[in-house]
């Protein structure tokens, strides 16, 4: 994400309420930080790529931890082969490109 774009987000989230969703983005934009110095090979010492990683979902579950219940996601568990699903739904039959490829 190009630099000017943080920095102008930054300013804005200063101007917004603390409340989950806003807090919750603020963190989204390291997470697309992290995955792009992951991504160009900026990050490749394992042992970082996965503390970042573990860091930044601790940081997002605490946003989260006591929030309203509205607020709360719920996991739903199928039968389904996720992958299988994935490539389906990605295939180029379905027009809507290769979501597997992420």
């Amino acid at each position: 994400m190009p630099q000017q774009i943080l920095d102008l987000r930054k300013e804005a989230f200063s101007y917004v309420p603390s409340d989950p969703s806003w807090r919750f983005l603020s963190k989204s934009d390291e997470c697309t930080i992290f995955r792009a110095a992951v991504k160009s090979g900026d990050i490749i010492d394992a042992e970082e790529i996965i503390s970042t990683g573990l860091k930044l979902h601790n940081d997002i579950a605490q946003i989260f931890n006591g929030s309203p219940p509205g607020w709360m996601y719920e996991t739903v568990y199928t039968n389904n082969d996720c992958l299988i699903y994935i490539m389906i739904i990605g295939s180029p039959r379905s027009g809507m490109g290769n979501a597997a490829s992420g």
